[in-house]
């Protein structure tokens, strides 16, 4: 004879795993490793604590992200409060909850692992892609001083779309290249991608330099995808004594 919670999850999950000090339950919510989140469902007396057993922690640690932030914490705890939960540093957990709402504590929890996950990742997407700029932006004024450099310069596409572009060597009003810094990330990938190709469209002699920090941290199909739409693609890892005469 099943309890209420066995036949609870059961209607929840296909292939849930229950023992005697509770279950884990394999939810549809994915990490940005490719995981599913798992929570932890322990009874608590007449109620059941859920958590998701630091899944998110994991999953960073599992990209290479490193140690926690002041700003992992913070955004824990903005995630927490706004989905009614408890965050310890390292995961999400809510107590006290009856079986009418586990379906929900289930959701946030999950919800909350994902999206903190999320977060710091892409914390650290936008604090490596700042210090790649200013790399890129002392290897161009290295490369061919007295150039015409500015930063985030709006530049009009085909589409009529606005694009700022990381930065924009200018020969008088016109531009003559822009370098945009890439990280073999979807998100990135996909925003410069856009760009190029609409710029292409409106300035077919403005150069599209892409700029990655190496190439041995991309996959072969999107650099190919890259290279469709760019003039050409730098790795910092290498010099470009070429630099000073195509920008001429």
């Amino acid at each position: 004879m099943t309890t209420p919670l066995e036949d609870l999850i059961r209607r929840c999950s296909t292939a849930p795993t229950l023992d005697v000090e509770g279950a884990r339950l394999e939810t549809t919510t994915v990490l940005p490793d490719g995981g599913l989140v798992t929570v932890s469902i322990v009874p608590q007396g007449d109620s059941y604590r859920v958590s998701d057993d630091s899944q998110g922690l994991l999953a960073l640690l599992s990209l290479g992200a490193g140690d926690l932030t002041r700003g992992d914490a913070r955004r824990g705890l903005r995630i927490a409060e706004s989905f009614g939960l408890k965050f310890d540093g390292q995961g999400f957990s809510v107590e006290g909850v009856s079986l009418d709402r586990m379906n929900a504590a289930v959701v946030y929890v999950a919800e909350a692992a994902r999206a903190w996950t999320q977060g710091a990742l892409e914390s650290r997407h936008d604090a490596a892609r700042r210090t790649l700029v200013d790399r890129v932006e002392s290897r161009i004024r290295e490369s061919a001083p007295g150039l015409i450099v500015e930063r985030e310069r709006p530049l009009q596409g085909a589409s009529s779309k606005q694009h700022r572009f990381d930065l924009v060597v200018m020969r008088g009003d016109e531009p003559r290249a822009v370098f945009e810094t890439l990280t073999p990330f979807a998100g990135s990938i996909a925003a410069a991608h856009l760009k190029f190709f609409d710029l292409e469209q409106a300035r077919p002699h403005c150069l599209r330099e892409g700029v990655v920090e190496d190439f041995t941290d991309w996959e072969a199909p999107d650099l190919v995808l890259m290279q469709q739409v760019s003039s050409h693609l730098r790795p910092l890892s290498s010099p470009w004594g070429d630099l000073a005469a195509l920008v001429a």
